[in-house]
């Protein structure tokens, strides 16, 4: 059983959720199905690390560079998948560029831009993900608040053409570290990410309490620090762009993590912090509650007041703190990558028998 991964997410991140779960696939892959990646060069890690790929020639950026490197790993991509040696075709993000005869499957992490169009703003992107999701042979939801979402959005597919299959951890499960004085933020600030709402709410805890944020990502934009000089805790918030090794650490030292999305398709970070023994708050919203359980302390993504109150009761609190640390790595022994690749075996020998 032979697997193609194709080149498309390679491009899009040097880190990150979607790119690590291909890693992650193929680590364990071992025994169940033989895998393949198109595409030469990228500038994601993860593939640097495995010898797969390798950075383009030309170091500095220049107009159409992206255009490029798209334009040569697309070519091979095709060539790729089209060849005798490949029996599934498993495209790493949504563009439907691709038309073959072998079989596809598509992992869906979400539906944010369908059930958010005002605040993605794309819709280029959302006809793209509902062409690509038509044209797969099987789908995996990687939980069913995602199975139930992109099931009401297309209901014209079968529910029998969606398998669920749950994300795994990747960070080392580390023992309480010395605590220093910071809550933490993780990801993009995108709109739906909430991080207005949510450094409106922790600003005066921050004040109050003389703590940092610490956020991982990208630099803030002019107009998030002036956003943050506003609320007066501009000079207690930094960003840090980490790798993973720097991001486990940022956790296991945090006082609290927090993760006020209005929505997400899994969530990876509930079991960062999990790892990490980092006590979780997190929004009530999308799959938190079937992931998280009960290891987290839920607010209401939309209330200033109620993020705040569940912020300052779990910092007040240090045997709050404890409980959901304990709980936190008793609930990640559900989420294993062995097991998710396990089971996405099994998808893939299903849809070579029909």
């Amino acid at each position: 059983m032979n697997v193609l991964y194709d080149h498309q997410i390679w491009l899009m991140q040097r880190f990150g959720g979607i790119s690590r779960y291909f890693i992650e696939l193929m680590k364990n892959s071992g025994g169940l199905f033989n895998y393949s990646v198109t595409g030469v060069y990228s500038s994601n890690e993860y593939l640097k690390d495995m010898g797969l790929h390798k950075d383009f020639p030309v170091s500095f950026n220049f107009k159409g560079r992206r255009r490029i490197l798209k334009r040569l790993n697309e070519g091979e991509s095709v060539k790729q998948m089209n060849g005798d040696s490949v029996d599934i075709l498993h495209p790493t993000y949504f563009s439907p560029y691709f038309n073959t005869s072998k079989k596809v499957v598509l992992t869906v992490y979400d539906m944010i831009y369908e059930l958010f169009p005002e605040m993605m703003c794309d819709g280029e992107m959302i006809n793209m993900r509902k062409e690509t999701v038509h044209k797969a042979d099987k789908i995996i939801a990687i939980s069913e608040c995602t199975k139930k979402d992109l099931l009401r959005i297309y209901p014209d597919i079968s529910p029998e053409k969606v398998e669920v299959t749950y994300l795994g951890n990747s960070f080392p499960v580390s023992e309480n570290a010395r605590k220093e004085n910071y809550i933490l933020f993780t990801g993009n600030r995108a709109s739906y990410k909430n991080f207005a709402n949510f450094a409106r709410a922790v600003a005066p805890v921050l004040i109050e309490n003389n703590l940092k944020l610490i956020c991982t990502g990208s630099k803030f934009a002019s107009w998030e620090l002036w956003f943050l000089d506003q609320l007066g805790i501009g000079d207690r918030v930094e960003s840090r762009f980490v790798n993973d090794a720097e991001l486990s650490d940022l956790y296991s030292k945090a006082l609290l993590f927090v993760f006020p999305s209005l929505y997400e398709g899994f969530g990876i970070p509930i079991l960062e912090s999990f790892a990490s023994s980092c006590p979780l708050l997190l929004s009530n919203a999308s799959c938190f509650p079937e992931i998280a359980g009960d290891a987290g302390v839920y607010f209401d993504p939309y209330s200033i007041d109620d993020m705040r109150e569940k912020i300052n009761s779990v910092l007040m609190s240090q045997a709050k703190q404890q409980e959901l640390v304990e709980k936190g790595r008793e609930r990640l022994k559900l989420f294993d990558w062995a097991k998710t690749t396990r089971e996405t075996a099994e998808v893939y020998k299903s849809v070579l028998k029909n």
